[in-house]
């Protein structure tokens, strides 16, 4: 009996203590589900919030990287937009000049089709981007992956 009472104190202390340090996974190895989830909300809510959470936490490298990537994929798609958008609108009064004015109406509606689109890809894009952040994924766009490594590295 005695003994019995013994090993029932003997595994009540070893669950009181903590695991040892070979247990715990080391800093940074795996992003927690807080990390993960302002990951996330870093490809969803756009630009800005981006940048707010890639300044409030520093400390976090997977936040970093995600944050860090989700600011140059808004950034490309700003500039793809108006290019598009710029390259459209030529298009759209070379055809209205063209065809007296019918054209450009026909051009417009073009370019708000392709634009549209373009829109489409890019949100199809920010929910993949956001679910492999939330499941603990580090996927890195090429040319925009390596650039938000390195920011977030250092």
């Amino acid at each position: 009996m005695v003994s019995m009472a013994k090993q029932a104190q003997a595994a009540a202390e070893s669950l009181n203590k903590a695991p040892p340090e070979a247990a715990k996974p080391a800093s940074g190895a795996e992003p927690n589900d807080e990390s993960r989830l302002i990951a996330a909300i870093a490809y969803v809510f756009g630009v800005f919030v981006s940048v707010i959470i890639f300044l409030l936490k520093p400390e976090d490298r997977y936040v970093k990287f995600h944050a860090a990537q989700a600011i140059m994929v808004d950034l490309a798609v700003m500039a793809v937009s108006l290019v598009v958008a710029v390259i459209g609108i030529g298009i759209a009064i070379a055809l209205g000049l063209l065809t007296m004015g019918i054209g450009f109406f026909l051009g417009f509606w073009v370019v708000w089709l392709l634009l549209m689109l373009f829109g489409l890809c890019v949100l199809a894009l920010r929910i993949f981007l956001a679910i492999q952040a939330f499941t603990g994924k580090r996927f890195g766009i090429p040319l925009i992956g390596p650039h938000a490594e390195k920011i977030a590295s250092g």
